[in-house]
């Protein structure tokens, strides 16, 4: 099956009080967009979003159309009837205008303002992504009655968590996707304890205190931030990191031994704790347990998340410690006088969330285009490390992945194999080429010469330009001989490398090499026998010529 080699994606990313929505979104596009390289498909992204954390959509380098939040308007003095009206026609007329291959909704079918119903149609696949919820908010009718309009329903949660779930969805095909829960960070994004420590200024002895709020934009957090302010303001050896969440408007905490950190990445840091004193939202708990560190879990009260039962479904599994406001001080002290403790909680964190389970949201997605042998190879191939690897060598995907069907033979997408993919990531590494400049050099060594070993042939070029001779020099040599299909590649390899080293004894350049061999003229048939090609003995011919 032929893939369609362009896609949109737009993300309806509405939110309440807290950042979940986008970051979920922000954490699935990222993934399309890395998977979609990897297979030669242009995918193009937007994001509608209320969200004041914007920024993270921008940071993430994915476009977005803005609307001020539920949460703003009323101190702005904007009429809330006038608002809605405003924020339905602003939905209606982006989906039409962008008219995407994939709208991504999070949480809640019919829409913030309850105006999907009306545009869904609009779209070609439409996709939700249905964290659980309250069970009067789930089984509403008009929830369940949309939700049959959406060709995927994402559930970030493992079903053994959630065993009633897929019942109360009401849905019995196959486009209900249990995925496992969804974080914005990848392991290799995260910060080594000594790292995060030196970027928040945590001493190496100190006993580190996360008290996060999230998002930041609930209400009570700086009461929580106020209690545990005050409890170890006398204690010269723990440090309280303040994490304030983008959308904080409170009080900032200074000083010694004090850290505030309003950013977006602060799962990137969490390393760098002993333990977090945080509420338990879906994604804060879980991007902390991911990395392992201790919880003391406060709950809040929301109208349709249930975040005391979360907690305590990680209570059961050593993860996390309840308190209350009374407690949560007492709770942190106890834990600090038991190391033995914090470890086992912190093992068991990574025990049930071992994993990110963004990148199999994103192939739930592209499932609604790719085949299953499609989808089957981007989950053996575009993994964590891969991805890590490939971008910190500063190339892309796309082209590593065409340097691997190149050493493979061959373009079938769904049989490349992982060892290909290792191979052209090593090639990478050995020769110190980019995947786009190793692929021409194979290209014009296929189209020439009989190559037995793809990758041998290459290796043998690349240590030709390794010895200072410029690449593109190299591959114009190579454009400008003959087609000698039935003579093996290591041949003329070795001729060129001869011409190399002559060349820089002549003060030539290959470029110029080239230029020559283009107007020599055709070598005698014993200097062909003696030089195994006619491009060989031609390139003798080109060298002894005059200047």
């Amino acid at each position: 099956m032929e893939l369609k080699r362009r896609l949109s994606f737009l993300s309806y990313a509405v939110n309440g009080a807290g950042v979940g929505h986008v970051v979920r979104q922000v954490a699935i596009q990222a993934w399309i967009r890395d998977l979609c390289a990897a297979f030669g498909v242009h995918s193009e992204h937007w994001f509608l979003t209320t969200s004041e954390a914007d920024s993270i959509v921008f940071r993430s380098g994915f476009a977005a159309f803005k609307l001020p939040s539920k949460s703003i308007v009323e101190g702005a003095g904007i009429d809330k009837l006038a608002y809605i009206a405003l924020a339905k026609q602003w939905v209606w007329h982006s989906v039409g205008l962008l008219r995407p291959d994939v709208l991504i909704v999070d949480t809640f079918a019919e829409g913030s303002f309850h105006e999907l119903p009306a545009i869904l149609d609009v779209v070609k696949k439409r996709a939700l992504v249905q964290r659980p919820m309250k069970a009067p908010f789930l089984a509403h009718p008009r929830q369940t009655a949309l939700l049959q309009s959406y060709d995927a329903v994402i559930v970030p949660e493992h079903e053994d968590d959630e065993p009633e779930l897929r019942e109360q969805l009401g849905i019995t095909d196959g486009r209900v996707h249990f995925t496992g829960p969804i974080i914005r960070p990848r392991r290799g994004d995260c910060l080594s304890r000594a790292d995060a420590r030196a970027a928040l200024g945590i001493a190496d002895e100190a006993f580190a205190v996360l008290v996060t709020a999230g998002g930041g934009g609930d209400d009570g957090v700086s009461g929580v931030m106020d209690v545990v302010d005050e409890a170890f303001a006398a204690d010269d050896d723990v440090h309280v990191v303040f994490g304030a969440g983008p959308l904080y408007r409170g009080r900032q905490r200074h000083g010694p031994r004090r850290t505030f950190f309003a950013g977006h990445d602060l799962a990137e840091h969490a390393a760098a704790f002993d333990v977090a004193v945080t509420a338990a939202g879906f994604n804060t708990i879980h991007e902390l347990l991911y990395v392992g560190v201790p919880l003391v879990a406060v709950p809040q009260v929301k109208i349709a998340d249930d975040q005391a039962a979360r907690a305590e479904r990680y209570v059961q599994r050593g993860a996390v410690r309840m308190a209350t406001m009374q407690s949560v001080v007492d709770t942190v002290r106890a834990l600090r006088k038991d190391p033995a403790t914090l470890a086992a909680m912190s093992a068991a964190g990574r025990a049930v969330m071992p994993e990110n389970h963004a990148r199999d949201a994103a192939l739930s997605v592209l499932s609604l285009y790719w085949p299953p042998s499609i989808i089957e190879a981007a989950r053996r191939l575009v993994t964590d490390d891969v991805v890590a690897h490939v971008k910190g060598s500063g190339d892309n995907l796309a082209d590593v992945f065409a340097l691997a069907h190149t050493l493979v033979g061959h373009d079938d997408q769904a049989g490349l194999t992982r060892e290909a993919l290792e191979e052209a990531m090593t090639m990478m590494t050995s020769t110190a080429l980019s995947a786009a400049t190793l692929t021409a050099l194979a290209d014009q060594l296929k189209k020439k010469f009989l190559v037995k070993d793809v990758g041998t042939a290459i290796e043998n070029v690349a240590v030709i330009v390794a010895g200072g001779h410029h690449v593109a020099s190299v591959t114009e040599l190579l454009r400008v001989f003959a087609p000698e299909r039935s003579v093996d590649v290591d041949v003329v390899t070795r001729a060129i490398a001869d011409a190399a080293n002559v060349a820089v004894l002549s003060g030539l350049g290959l470029g110029a090499v080239a230029l020559r061999f283009k107007t020599t003229r055709p070598p005698p048939v014993e200097l062909v026998r003696e030089h195994g090609s006619v491009n060989a003995a031609r390139l003798v011919l080109a060298l002894q010529a005059a200047p």
